[in-house]
């Protein structure tokens, strides 16, 4: 809440657990509430996909840029792979 106060941008990346119903019971709430949680709090949000990421980005950069205020991509499940052996 502060960064939005002092108009501090930064990135928050966000792991969109509960997006669709075949994640786990106990994720579902918040799935389904997210993208209406970051609108009530006025948070920019966009969903990072592999077929847009480097339009994201860009909208990353232009927004946090332009309204000096934090952004949020949002990470649907499988879209950053690797991380586990």
């Amino acid at each position: 809440s502060l960064n939005l106060i002092y108009r501090q941008p930064c990135l928050l990346l966000v792991s969109w657990r509960g997006q669709d119903r075949n994640d786990a019971p106990e994720h579902r709430v918040m799935g389904e509430a997210m993208l209406q949680l970051l609108d009530t709090v006025r948070i920019p949000h966009r969903t990072l996909t592999e077929k847009t990421a480097v339009e994201d980005v860009r909208w990353v950069i232009d927004t946090s840029t332009k309204m000096h205020i934090p952004v949020v991509l949002l990470l649907a499940k499988g879209v950053v792979r690797g991380l586990h052996p």
